[in-house]
């Protein structure tokens, strides 16, 4: 039944191409909305037990029969691709229908229609267990992403990140392509439940590190990382709260599923993919610090939150392979509740710098400030946001962080064999922790607190109810699982333990169970005193007046925004550690010979990670050559291009007759 809902809702988005221009987005929310129905009913029925019997019966009158059910890990994405999916339709009405009068209605029914389609693709690939189906739906999903990338396709600088991210994903599908014809060529069904059968009988590693490389180039890993900071930039803000909310998720998906399948050589699958999320974690936080554009940062802090996601995984097969099952669920359950809050805050952020993109015209820090006073709730729901993918209590991010730090913890004090690799994540994962805290206080500081440093910063203005309405969907997610952990670990430690091959999480739960609510009765103990304190504060200073007078800034009698913290300063201590691994660029414009009173000029830094230019370099001299040697064939002559053909069909007609023969 669900697979089959999952096939006619598309089909029915087909319409909005024949629905008036006034239609359209109140058609696609109904498709989105109805799909977003089954599919949480069906996650919830599939993490409760117990499926809903009204559901059921209005499915089997629609759809059939047959009802599927999907398991716990495919349950929990079910429901972030279905709130995401909503929260970024409604965005959609406030973005898009601007644009809407600029733009051909083609070109925003195929917009609409490929956001419908994707939603619909990824739903398919968290539920496809048959290997054939599970690609075809990832290439849609990937073919709907590259579309909806190019809304604004009249840039060079879209057109230029939409080719990149296209051809990069193509890479990554021919090694999960390598993958699956891998099982067909030992005799297997082409299906991810095969994969038990193969790593039974054959070596894991090579299978798994082709798997790693195909759903790594989806997630980011580094160093497969370098379409994530050029195509989310590009693309429309509520295309990049989708794509890197939920549609980077695919990826550590894959590697989650395809590790559950393993029983052997876990150790060393669980080094590897230690190692990659740290490193991961590292780059991405780094350059994320670095940046001076509010999407980059956004984009690379994807990236590291990826490799927070996979340091978790290491150690949960880390502690698998030693039988640690404590330790092994409580990572997994980090990994997997990190995702669930991934999805929440950083949707919310990449929906907030769109409207920093409307409302000031520029996503750049050094063009910004002081949007605070002029876009109050914007502003509100971006500090949330950027106090929960800080770990700040009593947001979500604490608590997923909360349970990877408790099982890395649980590693250090058994003092077994996994001491020092828990010892290493633990160090490391504090280290990306305050540098992630230091890129957010830049960005927040630098783009919403002080004056505006330009015109349209300083004209900008709050966006329409539609966007904010969408930026509390996932505040609403945000806020229920800081602030009612326990309403919701139950099922994700009942998932982890069903990964991992285990009768019941809640067992282990039970032993932690104590902990958290007394962990969630602190969070609102903290909520409820900083809620006092700010209302004793309001009070106190209610007949209080506030007087005012000029800053004195060490002799300067007219305070300017020049004075003021950049991106670029605030950043300037990391960029003398980092300097290697970064490229540093910049434009300036001189000043002329007879300009004795220096008029207003601009000094523009931009960065890009050296990985960036190395992929960019061999790639561009690959086609290069084979553009030089394709050249020696385009004669003009017709007759040459006659004989071509001539010998092509005899290459084939002689192949042909040596396999006869043969």
């Amino acid at each position: 039944m669900f697979t089959s809902s999952l096939i006619w809702l598309p089909v029915l988005a087909i319409l909005v191409f024949l629905i008036p221009r006034q239609g359209k987005w109140f058609w696609t929310l109904g498709i989105v909305a109805v799909g977003a129905i089954i599919s949480v009913v069906e996650a919830l029925g599939v993490l409760t037990q117990d499926a809903i019997q009204v559901y059921r019966g209005v499915s089997n009158v629609l759809f059939g029969d047959q009802y599927e059910v999907v398991d716990a890990l495919s349950a929990l994405f079910l429901l972030i691709l279905s709130l995401a999916a909503v929260s970024v339709t409604f965005y959609a009405r406030g973005y898009v229908e601007p644009h809407a009068q600029q733009k051909p209605q083609v070109q925003v029914s195929l917009h609409y229609f490929c956001l419908m389609v994707m939603y619909f693709s990824m739903l398919m690939v968290v539920v496809a267990r048959d290997g054939f189906l599970f690609l075809f739906a990832w290439e849609l999903m990937t073919l709907a992403s590259f579309l909806l990338v190019l809304f604004n396709g009249d840039k060079l600088k879209v057109r230029r990140a939409a080719l990149n991210y296209l051809i990069l994903m193509h890479v990554g599908f021919m090694f999960l392509l390598a993958g699956f014809v891998t099982l067909y060529v030992n005799g297997l069904p082409v299906s991810f439940d095969s994969l038990s059968l193969y790593f039974a009988q054959h070596d894991v590693l090579p299978l798994f590190v082709v798997f790693l490389i195909g759903f790594g180039m989806k997630a980011g890993i580094f160093p497969l990382h370098i379409w994530l900071p050029e195509a989310h930039p590009a693309a429309p803000a509520h295309v990049s709260a989708l794509m890197s909310g939920v549609m980077v998720k695919m990826g550590v998906y894959g590697i989650m599923r395809v590790s559950s399948y393993m029983q052997t050589d876990l150790y060393l699958v669980g080094l590897i993919v230690l190692i990659v999320g740290i490193v991961t974690g590292l780059w991405g936080v780094i350059l994320a610090t670095l940046q001076n554009d509010v999407k980059k940062i956004l984009a690379y802090s994807s990236i590291e939150n990826v490799g927070i996601i996979l340091l978790a995984l290491g150690v949960a097969l880390l502690g698998k392979s030693q039988n640690d099952l404590f330790l092994a669920v409580m990572a997994y359950s980090g990994a997997v509740l990190h995702i669930v809050n991934h999805s929440f805050f950083k949707s919310l952020l990449y929906m907030g710098a769109g409207n920093v993109a409307v409302a000031a015209h520029s996503t750049s820090v050094d063009e910004l400030g002081g949007l605070g006073r002029r876009m109050p709730l914007t502003a509100l729901l971006f500090l949330l946001g950027s106090l929960a993918i800080c770990a700040f209590p009593p947001l979500n991010g604490f608590i997923s962080e909360f349970l990877i730090y408790g099982s890395l913890l649980e590693g250090i004090s058994t003092n077994g064999t996994l001491c020092v690799e828990a010892l290493f994540g633990l160090l490391f994962l504090a280290f990306i922790g305050g540098l992630v805290v230091m890129a957010f206080v830049k960005l927040y500081g630098v783009a919403f607190q002080g004056q505006p440093r330009s015109v349209a910063a300083d004209a900008a203005r709050e966006v329409s109810p539609w966007m904010l309405v969408a930026m509390a969907m996932p505040l609403a997610g945000m806020l229920l699982v800081g602030m009612l952990p326990t309403l919701f670990l139950p099922g994700v430690f009942e998932a982890s333990a069903q990964m991992l091959g285990l009768s019941s999480g809640l067992e282990i739960y039970t032993v932690f169970a104590e902990t958290f609510r007394e962990l969630m009765v602190g969070l609102w103990v903290l909520f409820a005193l900083t809620l006092l304190l700010w209302t004793v504060r309001r009070w106190a200073l209610r007949h209080r007046h506030e007087g005012g007078s000029p800053t004195w800034v060490c002799g300067f009698t007219a305070p300017t925004p020049k004075l003021q913290y950049t991106g670029e300063s605030f950043s300037e201590s990391l960029e003398r550690i980092s300097e290697r691994v970064m490229k540093k660029s910049g434009h300036e414009v001189d000043l002329a010979s007879g300009e004795i009173f220096p008029v207003d000029h601009r000094f523009e830094v931009t960065r890009k990670d050296k990985i960036d230019q190395f992929f960019s370099r061999w790639w561009l001299v690959v086609l290069r050559r084979i553009n030089a040697g394709m050249a020696l064939l385009r004669t003009g002559k017709v007759n040459h291009y006659v004989l071509f053909a001539m010998l092509f069909l005899l290459l084939v007609f002689l192949l042909s007759l040596f396999n006869w023969l043969k």
